[in-house]
């Protein structure tokens, strides 16, 4: 959790390829959260990757959809 949080950390600092690095790092340690995911979508959009962020944000959007339908 350490890197997704010092990814929000230098996202709010303006400096979303160094969080992309950090969100890369921990997915490389296992981290499969949705939050990292929705970080990694917005550092794609405050890079200019439009289409990345589009599709990260609407996969996670069925996921909720399928989550919130199943309870």
């Amino acid at each position: 959790l350490g890197h997704v949080m010092l990814a929000a950390c230098l996202i709010a600092a303006d400096d979303p390829a160094a969080a992309q690095a950090e969100l890369a790092r921990a997915l490389e340690l296992g981290d499969q959260t949705p939050l990292r995911e929705w970080l990694s979508a917005v550092c794609a959009l405050r890079m200019g990757d439009v289409e990345a962020a589009s599709a990260t944000f609407e996969r996670l959007r069925d996921q909720f959809d399928a989550l919130s339908r199943s309870h």
